[in-house]
């Protein structure tokens, strides 16, 4: 009896530490959109941005920012448009919630991966099928910088 009530006990155990692995994967929240303003005092592989988030429930915020680009240099000069769906553990609720610093993931099934902090609580991923946005930038994007901007 003792050894099926410690059975029992590892198995809820178990059980538990199991949820909480799952829910702290991150899951598509909105998407974030970013478009960049050229600019001649910056390097061919920098950007500053000016960018909008559209929540899954509908929420939407602003944010202004700026990006480090890989291999952009001889990028054709102008506006550039850069897609990401965010994925977090939670609704992005307020525009504090995006601001930050992401870093990306180069190489592999990790390309053009953006994720903010050590614990990875928000990421920014390229669309699957870059293909019709036609040239989705956001997979070049090695560093990205948010602000809120106040409404």
């Amino acid at each position: 009896m003792k050894s099926q009530r410690m059975a029992v006990r590892a198995a809820g155990v178990f059980l538990a530490a199991g949820m909480t692995a799952a829910a702290a994967q991150p899951a598509p929240v909105g998407t974030l959109t970013c478009t960049s303003m050229p600019s001649k005092e910056r390097a061919a592989a920098e950007a500053v941005l000016s960018c909008s988030f559209e929540g899954a429930s509908g929420t939407k915020f602003q944010y202004s920012g700026a990006l480090l680009r890989q291999g952009d240099a001889t990028a054709p000069p102008g506006k550039r448009v850069y897609v990401w769906s965010v994925q977090g553990e939670r609704e992005i609720s307020s525009g504090g919630d995006l601001a930050g610093r992401y870093v990306g993931r180069t190489g592999g099934e990790s390309a053009g991966i953006l994720s903010r902090g050590r614990d990875a609580s928000i990421v920014l991923k390229p669309p699957v099928n870059t293909s019709q946005l036609g040239d989705n930038s956001a997979i070049s994007v090695l560093e990205l910088n948010l602000k809120a901007v106040r409404a």
